[in-house]
C-alpha cells in the first residue's frame, strides 16, 4: 500500500468515526442545546458568573460540533480582557437598558472618545484617568554615514490613571 492510498483510508476512518460520535452525541441533547458553550443558544451568558471562578480558560473559537467538547484556549496574561461585547451586557445589567440601546451608547461613546483624540483633545475619565495624544517627533542618525535626519512625526495615545484607579487596584 502507497502512502497516498494510506493517508486516504486513515482520513476515511477518522471521519466516519467523527460522524458517528456526532450523531450519537446529537440525539441526545435537546435541538436548541450548545454543549459545546455550556449554555442554552438562547439564555445570554452571565459574564460575572464566567470571571468569578477564576477560569482563565475560553472555549476555542470555530464552529460548535453537537457533543464535541472543544478544548479550552489559555488567555494570555493574567487575567482576559473584556471585550466590547461583554461591557453591553455589562452596561445593559447595570442601566436596565435592553442589548441594542447599551450597545449603543458603548459605541457612541467610544467614537466619541476617538474623534477627540483625533482633533488632539485629550480625555478625561474620572475615577479612571486621562487619555491624550503624545506627538513623537525626533531627529535619528543614519547608521551607514552619520547624518542627521528627521523622522516624521507620528502620534500615540497615552493613558495616566488616575490616584483613586491605583488606589483602589492596590488595595486588592
Amino acid at each position: 500500500m502507497t502512502r497516498q492510498e494510506r493517508l486516504k483510508t486513515q482520513g476515511a476512518r477518522a471521519r466516519q468515526q467523527l460522524a458517528g460520535r456526532a450523531a450519537a452525541a446529537s440525539s441526545a441533547l435537546p435541538r436548541h442545546a450548545t454543549p459545546a458553550l455550556g449554555h442554552f443558544a438562547d439564555d445570554a451568558p452571565d459574564i460575572h458568573r464566567l470571571f468569578a471562578r477564576g477560569d482563565t480558560s475560553v472555549p476555542a473559537r470555530g464552529p460548535a460540533t453537537p457533543g464535541v467538547r472543544r478544548p479550552a484556549v489559555q488567555a494570555k496574561g493574567p487575567t482576559p480582557k473584556v471585550a466590547k461585547t461583554q461591557l453591553v451586557i455589562l452596561v445593559a445589567e447595570k442601566t436596565g437598558l435592553d442589548r441594542k440601546q447599551a450597545g449603543d451608547v458603548v459605541s457612541t461613546m467610544l467614537d466619541v472618545i476617538v474623534s477627540a483624540l483625533r482633533r488632539g483633545q485629550s480625555v478625561g475619565l474620572p475615577g479612571l484617568g486621562t487619555l491624550s495624544v503624545k506627538v513623537t517627533a525626533r531627529i535619528g542618525v543614519r547608521p551607514g554615514n552619520r547624518k542627521t535626519m528627521q523622522m516624521p512625526a507620528g502620534r500615540d495615545v497615552v493613558f495616566k490613571a488616575s490616584s483613586v484607579m491605583t488606589q483602589s487596584l492596590s488595595a486588592e
